[in-house]
């Protein structure tokens, strides 16, 4: 059986040192002189690891030390490389999102201004028409006022005729505009994408 000083640092061997090994780390898989056993013993990624002499190394049974913490059969350094590769993924399809959402705000935004505009406008020509007819109204009004004053009985009566006919017109104007509901207050209607629905689905497609 080998002694002790057959074993020498692995790290110090890396660095072309020859120093005896005191220890085994089964973790690590290295031999560890006495000072490299002190940062093993500090580092935070070797602290917990539990080493042994190099003593009890040598008393362990041969098939045991054939054992390999890694799995000579399969490449674990693969785990990381889909690891990597998930993450970019996910980087890809966030910026793919993003851009659709961008995409969907804008066409949104642009259908509420034009949705907006057309409601103003349609407004406004309503308010338009509605003020000549009041125009036309009052200008009747002043004619009567000037034919009262100024005309004969018959020009008074031929007079209230024409203006009885205007007034039908203006009433079934308004009755016009009621039934077709021009008089109710415009409401902006627009269809949004149910959002809570969106996320569920963009985070089923991130299972695995």
């Amino acid at each position: 059986m080998a002694t002790s000083t057959s074993f020498i640092c692995s790290l110090c061997q890396e660095d072309d040192e020859t120093k005896t090994a005191v220890t085994w780390c089964p973790e690590c898989e290295v031999f560890l002189c006495s000072e490299c056993q002190k940062h093993h013993g500090r580092s935070k990624m070797s602290k917990h690891h539990q080493v042994m002499s190099v003593h009890d190394y040598q008393n362990l049974p041969k098939s045991m030390l054939n054992i390999k913490n890694n799995c000579e059969d399969h490449d674990l350094r693969a785990l990381e490389k889909q690891k990597t590769e998930a993450i970019s993924r996910v980087h890809i399809m966030r910026r793919s999102i993003n851009d659709h959402l961008d995409k969907f705000e804008e066409s949104l935004l642009n259908d509420i201004r034009s949705e907006f505009t057309n409601l103003q406008d349609t407004i406004g020509n309503l308010k338009s028409e509605i003020d000549n007819k009041t125009d036309q109204i009052e200008e009747k009004r002043r004619d009567f006022s000037k034919m009262v004053q100024f005309s004969t009985d018959l020009q008074i009566y031929f007079g209230l005729h024409e203006l009885e006919k205007v007034l039908k017109q203006e009433e079934q104007y308004i009755q016009d505009l009621k039934s077709a509901d021009n008089l109710r207050e415009k409401n902006m209607i627009f269809d949004c994408f149910d959002l809570e629905s969106t996320v569920r689905g963009t985070t089923a497609l991130g299972k695995l």
